[in-house]
């Protein structure tokens, strides 16, 4: 199957603290998913849409987690690499009243050992949109130079590129008790996406994907409570009453 959709970056596995503290007095975790690409992937999956995913995991167990997720997704990865000389990446989140702290362990993972000879040229130009982020340019050289090999393949066929900077101005919000932002603006940039390609003006696609993003700051983690279809719908449809 051809996705609608195509994804590259770095996914990494996440350990979000259930109590409040500085990282090394925190014993309990909640074992996720991050990284800011496969969020967006499964946020448009979950809206609605048919997406691929690209990257380079390592031969570990972690790796083995993000293809599971993925698969029960419905997320094509049937391009993914796996190395067997390098490790999928993690990060640790603590919190302090509103404050979150992220520490990070990535440096020489599999996904940025990514070159341009790795993308699979005829899946990218297959696809009607390829989506790409600042953090998987910023990994390593090389993972940058692929993420732009990448956007070359997807404009010379004429295919549209949404491209997330990390910068997230004001939008009027939905007001929800948050407990959790971590991949609130990875779940807007996905169902924004899923949207337009389905059709709906970009002013409801705004409102739909700032409800996606609203809703999964309601839960723990990047994955768990990113909504889908329904719930997003049924949750627009509340608010405007």
């Amino acid at each position: 199957m051809q996705p609608d959709i195509i994804a590259i970056g770095e996914p990494m596995l996440e350990f979000n603290a259930e109590e409040e503290g500085a990282l090394s007095d925190v014993r309990h975790f909640v074992a996720g998913w991050g990284g800011d690409t496969s969020n967006f992937a499964i946020a448009a999956s979950r809206a609605g849409s048919r997406v691929g995913y690209l990257t380079r995991l390592g031969d570990d167990e972690f790796g083995e987690s993000f293809l599971k997720l993925w698969q029960r997704e419905g997320i094509d990865v049937t391009r993914i690499v796996k190395d067997p000389d390098a490790f999928t990446a993690a990060y640790f989140i603590s919190r302090k009243g509103k404050q979150h702290y992220f520490t990070y362990f990535r440096r020489d993972s599999a996904a940025s050992r990514m070159t341009p000879g790795f993308l699979p040229q005829d899946y990218i130009a297959g696809a009607k949109l390829l989506h790409v982020s600042g953090i998987s340019q910023a990994i390593s050289v090389s993972a940058g130079e692929t993420v732009s090999a990448a956007i070359a393949i997807a404009t010379a066929a004429g295919r549209l590129v949404s491209y997330d900077p990390n910068f997230r101005p004001r939008v009027s919000p939905y007001k929800v008790d948050a407990i959790d932002m971590s991949g609130a603006g990875d779940t807007f940039d996905g169902a924004f996406v899923a949207g337009y390609l389905a059709g709906r003006p970009v002013d409801d696609c705004l409102r739909f994907a700032n409800a996606a993003a609203a809703i999964t700051t309601t839960g723990l983690g990047c994955v768990t409570p990113v909504p889908r279809f329904k719930e997003i719908e049924a949750f627009v449809a509340r608010q405007s009453r």
